[in-house]
This record gives C-alpha cells, sequence and structure tokens, in this order.
C-alpha cells in the first residue's frame, strides 16, 4: 500500500509545473485515453486514436478562455531515446564545458593538495606571522584546507598561483554526488528512500535552527560593533573639543555574544526560500562529520574539512582537543589523475558502423549530384547510430573498402565508431522559411543531429585510426584524435518509427511552399516595376 506522500509524488503534475521550464509530462495507458495527465483538468484527447498522445507539453494552465494549453511533443522523447542507445548525451549548443559529461556524469578527478597549498614548512620559515596566525596556518596546512598560494601573500612569494589543471578545471568534477536518483528507483526503493528521509528529519530541520542562530547571533554582533564604533568616534570627538568623552563599550568576539532563540523552523517555507542550504550539501555534510567523529571506523580520503573542524569545536567542547583527522595519504591512499586519451579510449567503447560507398570530391551525402565527375574519392558515406556520417578523405589512402552488396564478404566495411559528442540544433522560423533541396531527405526547419566521432579499428584488421591510444602504433605518431567524423542527421524522418511524424513533416513542406510562392510573387511585382520604370525612361 503506498503512502499519501508516494502517491502525491508519483501522480501530481501540480507541484512540478513551471511555464519558465520546458517539461514533458506522460501518464499511464488508461489515463493516456481520458486525458488525465495529472492537470486540474483532462485534456480533450477522447476523439484522438487511443495510444497516439503519450506526451504533452503544458505551455499554460489556464488562459483567458479557463482551458489549459498543450501540444503533443512526442519527438524530443523519441530523440532523447536514439541518442541513449549510443551512450551519448544531448546538449543544446557544443561547450568546451560540457564535453568532459557526455558519456556520463563528469569523473571525479582528485590531485594532490600539497601542488597549490603551502606546506607546513613555508609557515615555520616565515618570522613576521604572530603567534595565533601562525598557529593557524599551521593547522590549516597539517589538514590539507589551507589557503591557496597567493602571489600577494609575502609568505609564498617563491610560489605559483596556478591550478593544476589550469583551463581544464571545469571539466572535471571534485565532488561526490551523495543522493540517490529518485528515477532509476523502483516503487520499494523508493518507499525505504522516504522512509530514510523522514528518519532525518528531525535533524534536518534542527540543522537549519543552528543556522538561523549562529545567523542571528552575526547580525546581534554586528550591531554592537557598529554601536561601539559610533560611541568611539563620538567621544574621539568630545575630547577634541574638551568635553567629557562618553564611555566606550568593551569589544567582544562573535562567542561573547549570547545566542538569541529562535522559533520552530518551516518546512514549507524553507523549501520555497531563495536562501536555503541543498539536501545534497546537507548529506554530504553529515558523511564528512560522521567520518570525522573520534570513534570513525572509516577514513576520510580528504581529510577533514574546515567547517567540519568548526561544528565539533562548536558542538563539543571536549572535541577541540581532538587532532583533525588525516587520512593515510594526502588521496586516501589512491592517485587519481587528470582522464588522458588512454581512459578515454578505454571508457568510450565504440559502437559498429559501416562504410556504405565511397564519395568523389564535390559530392553530397544528401543526394546531390557531384560537381566534379571523375574526381579521386573524397570520403566515404558512414552509417553510425542510425544517421548518415561522411568519413573524411584522410581514410581513403589506406586502401578500406565499402560494403560489399553482393555479399560476397559480409564483414567487408564494417568498423567501429567511438562517439564523443552529439549536439541537437534548432533552426528559428527565419531559417524555416529558406530554400529546401528537393535531394534532401530531412527538412532543415525541424532541426538536425551534427555528432563527433572518430572511427575505431575496422573489423578486418585495417587500422582506420592510428592506434589505441597507449599502443606501439600510437606512441610517437600524429594525435588520432584528429581523424573525426562528422555526422549530420539525414535520416528519413518521415519513415515509420522516424524522429518526426508525417504530420510534421507535411507541415514544414507546406511551410516552405508557402514563403517559395511568396518570394516568387515578390520577384514577379519587383520585374514588373523595373519594366515599367524602364519603360518610362525610354519614352523620355
Amino acid at each position: 500500500m503506498r503512502s499519501a506522500l508516494a502517491r502525491a509524488l508519483a501522480g501530481s503534475r501540480l507541484s512540478s509545473y513551471d511555464p519558465a521550464v520546458q517539461q514533458i509530462y506522460t501518464a499511464p495507458a488508461a489515463s493516456q485515453v481520458r486525458g488525465d495527465f495529472g492537470f486540474k483538468r483532462p485534456l480533450p484527447t477522447v476523439d484522438k486514436t487511443p495510444g497516439t498522445i503519450r506526451y504533452v507539453e503544458v505551455q499554460g494552465m489556464d488562459d483567458v478562455g479557463g482551458q489549459t494549453r498543450w501540444a503533443e511533443n512526442e519527438q524530443e522523447v523519441l530523440l532523447k531515446k536514439t541518442w541513449q542507445e549510443t551512450s551519448s548525451r544531448l546538449s543544446l549548443g557544443a561547450s568546451i564545458n560540457s564535453r568532459a559529461g557526455i558519456l556520463g556524469p563528469r569523473l571525479s578527478s582528485r590531485y594532490d593538495l600539497a601542488t597549490i597549498r603551502p606546506l607546513p614548512s613555508d609557515v615555520e620559515a616565515n618570522k613576521s606571522l604572530s603567534p595565533e596566525e601562525r598557529e593557524q596556518r599551521l593547522f590549516e596546512a597539517r589538514d590539507g584546507e589551507c589557503p591557496r598560494y597567493s602571489i600577494d601573500d609575502p609568505v609564498y612569494k617563491h610560489t605559483q598561483a596556478l591550478d593544476p589543471f589550469d583551463k581544464a578545471g571545469p571539466l572535471y568534477s571534485s565532488r561526490v554526488s551523495m543522493p540517490e536518483d529518485i528515477h532509476l528507483m523502483s516503487e520499494k526503493e523508493f518507499e525505504r528512500h522516504l522512509g530514510k528521509i523522514r528518519k532525518q528529519r528531525a535533524a534536518y530541520l534542527e540543522s537549519h535552527r543552528v543556522q538561523l542562530r549562529r545567523r542571528a547571533q552575526q547580525h546581534a554582533w554586528d550591531q554592537y560593533d557598529q554601536h561601539r564604533k559610533r560611541i568611539a568616534s563620538e567621544a574621539t570627538i568630545l575630547a577634541s573639543r574638551g568635553e567629557q568623552p562618553p564611555e566606550i563599550p568593551p569589544e567582544k568576539n562573535l562567542e561573547e555574544i549570547p545566542v538569541p532563540e529562535v522559533g520552530e523552523v518551516d518546512a514549507w517555507n524553507l523549501s520555497r526560500g531563495a536562501d536555503r542550504v541543498s539536501w545534497s550539501r546537507w548529506l554530504e555534510r553529515q558523511t564528512e562529520l560522521a567520518l570525522a567523529g573520534p570513534h570513525a571506523t572509516q577514513l576520510n580520503p580528504r581529510g577533514t574539512p574546515r567547517y567540519v573542524v568548526r561544528d565539533i569545536r562548536n558542538s563539543d567542547s571536549s572535541a577541540a582537543r581532538q587532532p583533525p583527522r588525516n587520512p593515510m595519504h594526502p588521496l586516501g591512499g589512491l592517485q587519481y589523475g587528470q582522464p588522458d586519451k588512454i581512459q578515454t579510449a578505454l571508457l568510450a567503447s565504440p559502437i559498429p558502423g559501416r562504410l556504405i560507398n565511397s564519395m568523389q570530391s564535390g559530392s553530397s551525402i544528401t543526394g546531390n549530384p557531384s560537381r566534379a565527375r571523375g574526381g579521386r574519392a573524397d570520403g566515404f558515406a558512414l552509417g553510425v547510430g542510425g544517421r548518415i556520417a561522411k568519413l573524411p578523405k584522410v581514410h581513403v589512402d589506406e586502401g578500406v573498402k565499402g560494403v560489399d552488396f553482393n555479399k560476397a564478404e559480409p564483414s567487408q566495411g564494417e568498423l567501429g565508431v567511438r562517439i564523443f559528442e552529439a549536439t541537437v540544433s534548432r533552426t528559428n522560423d527565419r531559417d524555416a522559411v529558406g530554400l529546401r533541396k528537393h535531394s534532401r531527405l530531412t527538412n532543415e526547419a525541424l532541426g538536425f543531429i551534427n555528432m563527433t566521432a572518430r572511427a575505431a579499428d575496422h573489423a578486418i584488421g585495417t587500422k582506420l585510426s592510428i592506434g589505441v591510444p597507449g599502443s606501439r602504433e600510437w606512441v610517437g605518431q600524429v594525435d588520432g584524435n584528429s581523424r573525426y567524423v562528422s555526422v549530420a542527421d539525414i535520416a528519413d524522418q518521415g519513415a515509420p518509427g522516424g524522429m518526426y511524424s508525417e504530420g510534421e513533416q507535411g507541415r514544414a513542406n507546406a511551410r516552405q511552399a508557402r514563403a517559395r510562392s511568396h518570394r516568387r510573387g515578390r520577384r514577379a511585382i519587383e520585374d514588373d516595376t523595373s519594366r515599367l520604370l524602364d519603360s518610362l525612361y525610354e519614352r523620355r
């Protein structure tokens, strides 16, 4: 029996609806026939054939007439499923920061903090530090969480403020994803996950209550410090005039300010507020606290973070005397490096592809006639992932043959293709009214896909790439990454099971036909106007 919370999360769409975020909704088959997708009112899908309306996109819950504006949007769901089969991730636009997570979550990379953090010997060698500052910096240096090298800091003039990853730093993540993916859970696993959340609800609210108390204490200290500075300024002015100055309040630290009491934390307002601690960060914080405890059985591979040490000191006075729990190794006994070409080649396994035929220079994989008859071969038409690609001419000189349609050699033309990136592009309305070549199989107005791939080893042993990274053929040779395949989406979209339905294809063709008719009419008017002006000029 499902709980009320599970039924609300699984069946309601009102709580997750946001008109600023494009979302596609679906429902069970029985609810789809009735048009019940979990919104305020059923959608008018009764007159449709059962099973045709499976995914809908809602533009607005209530319009002027009190109706829900919606549209059928199954093409994007099918597009995503198609590219998931090739282990690729779609991104709206190609950027260097998105290429690291193409084949899945970003790789969690760690590096030796001693390369960018000061060592205890750097602090001990400096004689200009006060005893308090020296102790603080030594504690941070031993813990591995001290500030980074700074050129402006006189203590670290001999160092450089450079990250070991340099510009590649944003490509890799050093954080561990703590929360679980609820979309991959079954109903029983989801119920157990909700049970864990309910058990931690009190501790979660208590952490926010402590945070509110610290914030109120900081606010009270700021007001006290401003009041003390204002009285000190007035006392200086009165003393210069020869008058009796008032008594200046003593200077206090933050710990000397009494902690004010706060009321109960409202979880509803907490979830709707903009200034809140995310659930994932709180789970990560709890894990760090558990690993930093004096009776923990596991070593924290990253050492004890500064905020964890501060929490332990503020929560328990006896814990302040506990030394920081350092790992056995700065990286927890394991060395994680920046992913290189060898690791990338192992993670991105090639998918099967076929060389269809060779193409002459000036020809196109879209069916256009060649502009250079009798020219040398410029490349191959490559079929991969249900799409047609063009293999660059760099592979033509290696004696690779296309598919043998006579089936004398069934394995001829087969090869492995490694996908690195897939990007979906959408054209705007101005591009949709442009000219369309009839020899093309698709309509550019509906969008297209560009995929970055590289040919791997041939099935019969012919090397299409220079070699597997790290092998003898690869070492000392030209970088194999220069041989990329540009894949364009030119599959028959109107075919059964295609990306776009026949109705969408027809509507796009009709729009372009109207645009061509409009341009022809405009050109005819311009021609008539020019002939009229020419005749008037001749009469003069």
